[in-house]
């Protein structure tokens, strides 16, 4: 997509300007959105991946979630997994109940689709815990 492009040339010039690495790693973080946005799944893991050697500070987890959600749109469900769990990670004490809400329920479903439901429901109710709107999916799928 053209705004993929354009945040890797952002991230170039920032790269070349010596500018600080949250900034370059955030415009790869846009181009790996933007990618996933038109379902170029691959383009996308690697712009997230780039972006990720600039800041694995607690800010990249939504980076984490995002690039797990393209390797799971292209059925690489375990990588998918590892993705989740450091989002999980990255964000133990520095991010809202919205966002953790999110990353359990990705990883929930990411689960699922492992076939490994008892582990997944455990993530459904964390999920469900922090966010409310996650709460159907725990009782359609767990109960």
């Amino acid at each position: 997509s053209n705004a993929a492009e354009d945040y890797l040339t952002l991230a170039k010039s920032y790269i070349s300007q010596k500018y600080d690495k949250s900034s370059i790693a955030n415009y790869y973080f846009q181009a790996g959105y933007q990618y996933s946005e038109g379902k170029a799944y691959q383009e996308s893991i690697r712009a997230y991946t780039t972006g990720l050697l600039y800041d694995q500070s607690s800010s990249s987890a939504w980076a984490f979630n995002n690039r797990g959600v393209a390797y799971g749109n292209l059925g690489q469900y375990e990588i998918a997994l590892k993705d989740y769990l450091m989002a999980l990670t990255k964000c133990k004490d520095s991010c809202s109940d919205e966002s953790l809400g999110l990353y359990l329920h990705n990883a929930a479903n990411n689960l699922l689709n492992l076939k490994r439901k008892a582990e997944a429901c455990v993530y459904y109710k964390r999920a469900a815990n922090k966010d409310s709107k996650y709460y159907n999916d725990y009782i359609r799928i767990c109960k």
